[in-house]
């Protein structure tokens, strides 16, 4: 994962968790949590279970990276 934001938003009286994340594999990242026996990691896969309701994918329509290693950095 080379980017991993959370942002807390109320709309129509209503809270989000929205979350964007960056990876070079997405596959590879899901596989890494997944078989992680780190407790961070055991957190969030309970909190993903127990709090979200779905997820949904964006397309992305551009980046605007400033990393200029960002390949090297997943």
């Amino acid at each position: 994962m080379t980017v991993e934001n959370f942002f807390f938003v109320t709309l129509e009286k209503k809270d989000y968790l929205i979350g964007y994340m960056r990876a070079k594999s997405f596959e590879t990242a899901s596989n890494a949590v997944e078989e992680s026996i780190l407790v961070i990691d055991a957190y969030h896969r309970k909190f993903q279970k127990d709090v979200w309701v779905n997820g949904t994918r964006a397309e992305l329509i551009v980046s605007l990276s400033r990393l200029s290693n960002e390949e090297e950095c997943a």
